[in-house]
């Protein structure tokens, strides 16, 4: 996707629909996919990592693949 700029702008396909999937625009519009109170750097829970980290990094990878087979 580029930058469409000007009055009506937004974001423009740089593929067609069928090959454009949720998480592309997700990514390209800076959102992250992260249930981890951390961004994923394990210090969660006073500089160490939290017990559940583990638990809530699979449920990102997971998020992250079905979105993947969304597409427009």
């Amino acid at each position: 996707m580029s930058s469409v700029r000007g009055p009506g702008g937004g974001y423009q396909l740089a593929k067609p629909m069928n090959q454009v999937s949720a998480v592309d625009i997700i990514l390209v519009v800076d959102e992250p996919i992260d249930a981890t109170q951390c961004r994923g750097k394990e210090n969660c829970h006073d500089d160490k990592r939290c017990i559940t980290h583990d638990l809530w990094t699979n449920l990102n990878i997971r998020v992250h693949d079905y979105l993947t087979l969304i597409t427009l």
